[in-house]
């Protein structure tokens, strides 16, 4: 019996145990095969001994096929028997097994390693206090998927809270759940915890980013609801659409030029000063304030002056276009209007008294 022979044959035996043992955690391998190279290499000295040749010791004769033994190791452990797809020697995953165990040891030490922290106790103890809190925002992680899904939330995504019935109710029976499944009042089946598990880590990541894009949608929506609740501080409108300039006449149907308007509280009363295009004739009118005796700009004496783009050139110095020959009132949309009746002075006059 040679020492180089002898180690190789146990060996051989030996992985092909560990082989059939490998669905096992490691760690349970380790406790079951330890010092297995041992007891084998003993068993085949003792049989070297009376039959005179190690080489011809037949092991699997001996102790059954390496499957058999691991079977053996398995049921004196208490452990469940192997797969059966496993047991038919199909690949067994191993090198992804290893690589997925050597992940999780690293993610073990650096678990042990924050929870030696000094700092680790409170923020412990405060991850455990916010538990509810957590819960109620996975529901609402989990409610904003589906909403999405569904559409159920008739409005910007993500929804903070649903306006309509359904939508509400989907959102109290998804966060229901999700607080009763963190306080392990309902359990689902064994077979199905993974998709908590996936549930809850996708909810982590997102909610951050989801609570970002609700908040910014509420501000938009808000802004929206302002806008357009509020009234022009400036400007007069007609159906809406807001009036480029104003024409007054008096009572006589004559046009009042350089008439200034100013509303019940003594404010000015002016049009919008910006500039307006027509796309059917390219062209863009432009609107001119009148000036008072001291210079200044006047935006509430009409009509206000205009000239068109066709009139104008451009400014270098001020960079912008000007009038060629300067701004005059715009032409008249009626010349005149038909004149008012004078008031009657003796209408109402009931008294019925005569002159004396």
């Amino acid at each position: 019996m040679s020492a180089a022979v002898l180690p190789d044959h146990v060996s051989a035996y030996a992985s092909e145990v560990r082989r059939h043992l490998a669905d096992l955690p490691h760690e349970h391998v380790d406790d079951l095969t330890d010092g297995l190279e041992a007891d084998l290499t003993e068993a085949v000295a003792d049989a070297a001994g009376a039959e005179g040749d190690a080489a011809a010791v037949d092991l699997a004769a001996r102790f059954g096929h390496p499957e058999e033994y691991a079977a053996e190791l398995r049921a004196a452990a208490g452990l469940p028997e192997r797969r059966p797809d496993e047991a038919a020697g199909r690949p067994t995953g191993g090198r992804v097994r290893r690589s997925v165990r050597s992940m999780m040891d690293d993610v073990e030490s650096a678990v042990e390693e924050m929870t030696n922290q000094v700092w680790w106790p409170w923020v412990r103890d405060l991850a455990l206090a916010l538990r509810p809190v957590w819960w109620v925002a996975r529901g609402w992680v989990l409610f904003n998927c589906v909403a999405v899904v569904l559409g159920l939330g008739g409005g910007p995504v993500p929804v903070v809270l649903p306006a309509d019935p359904f939508g509400l109710l989907v959102l109290v029976v998804l966060v229901l759940t999700s607080v009763q499944l963190g306080r392990g009042e309902w359990r689902l089946p064994a077979r199905a915890r993974w998709v908590m598990v996936v549930v809850s880590a996708v909810a982590a990541v997102v909610l951050l980013p989801m609570l970002v894009a609700a908040g910014s949608a509420r501000t938009d929506v808000r802004i929206e609801e302002i806008y357009s609740q509020a009234s022009p501080d400036d400007g007069v409108y007609r159906d809406g659409e807001p009036v480029r300039n104003l024409f007054v006449y008096d009572a006589d149907g004559e046009p009042v030029d350089g008439a200034r308007i100013l509303d019940d509280a003594g404010r000015p009363v002016e049009v919008e000063r910006g500039e307006g295009y027509d796309p059917e004739t390219d062209v863009t009118t432009y609107l001119e304030p009148r000036l008072d005796a001291s210079g200044r700009e006047v935006w509430n004496a009409y009509p206000l002056w205009s000239w068109t783009s066709d009139e104008g050139t451009w400014d270098d110095d001020l960079g912008i276009v000007r009038p060629e020959e300067g701004a005059a009132p715009p032409a008249l949309p009626v010349p005149r209007l038909a004149p008012l009746p004078a008031p009657d002075v003796d209408a109402g006059d009931d008294s019925g008294d005569e002159a004396p």
